[in-house]
């Protein structure tokens, strides 16, 4: 068939007019495109299209199925809902971006080869970062360049272990006094079935599904006894013995005032220095609903024999 029309170049070229472009005809030639996407995906044949040699290797910019086809109708639908929702954005930079990735997520989906699937895949990730930077915002900004910087770490050096406790406004590294004497690194599966688990930060469910259904599983089966300490709220909550939350940035001072506690309690002495430091460098545990937050967890944690502390 020599009628083919890729949908990932209807986006990426669509795309270039779209600065000069004012008002309403810019609106609506935001819709405009992403329909021709739509017609283009649905008149589509079943075949191979694009084939050619690039630096030695041979290409195949179009493999055309049935379930491609499946997906990228899906594709072309939810672009032509985005830009309903994005008309209100005046800065076509936005909307530029926003067809870039679109046309390469569907360029992802026809890739005949490896070569044509890492470039698609790449122009997605350009597009995507562009995105969050354009807000300009300084949250925004931090976004992005963690973003940028897990992607480095992730592809670049291939390696996952990433520390995101620089999300906390106090170095962890702070209550490593306090905890030198519990510390120890175990496989996740050893310690998910603990007596106790005290999940501290973060959102379980959003960075690691897989974990947050384990410890949700062990707590309905009530096999684990589960304590949230976060900023934020969770779906873990609603099965959690005990939820303390606490002030963005207080997750460290609340944890030193738990092992404070439970040095105390132990009748050993404690280490004052260094929970003050903690303190007044984080702003003091407070808890935003209750002051006796961390009383609370420490009475819950001497009920367990063994503990697991996630971070």
């Amino acid at each position: 068939m020599t009628d083919f029309v890729h949908p990932a170049l209807i986006f990426i070229v669509g795309a270039l007019p779209i600065p000069f472009l004012k008002g309403s005809i810019r609106k609506a030639y935001l819709l405009l495109i992403p329909a021709l996407a739509i017609l283009a995906v649905l008149t589509m044949q079943p075949g191979s299209y694009g084939a050619a040699q690039f630096i030695g290797q041979e290409i195949l910019i179009a493999k055309v199925d049935k379930l491609s086809i499946v997906f990228a109708t899906v594709f072309a639908i939810m672009a032509l809902i985005g830009m309903v929702y994005a008309l209100h954005l005046t800065r076509a930079g936005q909307h530029v971006a926003a067809f870039i990735y679109v046309g390469s997520a569907l360029g992802v989906v026809f890739a005949g080869d490896y070569l044509t699937l890492f470039l698609f895949w790449e122009s997605m990730a350009f597009a995507s970062a562009y995105l969050v930077f354009a807000q300009r915002s300084e949250q925004a900004i931090r976004a992005g360049m963690l973003y940028q910087f897990q992607k480095l770490m992730r592809t670049v050096f291939r390696t996952n272990n990433i520390d995101c406790t620089s999300r906390w406004s106090t170095p962890f590294d702070t209550l490593g006094p306090l905890l030198a004497g519990f510390y120890s690194r175990a496989p996740l599966e050893e310690v998910i079935g603990n007596e106790c688990v005290l999940v501290v930060g973060g959102n379980v469910t959003e960075e690691n599904p897989v974990t947050e259904y384990l410890l949700r599983g062990g707590a309905r089966r009530r096999q684990t006894r589960l304590l949230m300490l976060s900023a934020r709220p969770s779906r873990l909550d609603a099965d959690a013995r005990a939820v303390v939350r606490v002030r963005p940035g207080g997750e460290v001072a609340s944890l030193a005032a738990v092992v404070a506690g439970l040095v105390a309690t132990a009748g050993q002495a404690s280490p004052g220095d260094v929970f003050a430091d903690t303190s007044a460098t984080s702003g003091g545990p407070e808890a935003t609903a209750e002051n006796n937050g961390p009383d609370r967890l420490v009475v819950a944690l001497l009920e367990g024999r063994s503990v697991t502390v996630l971070v």
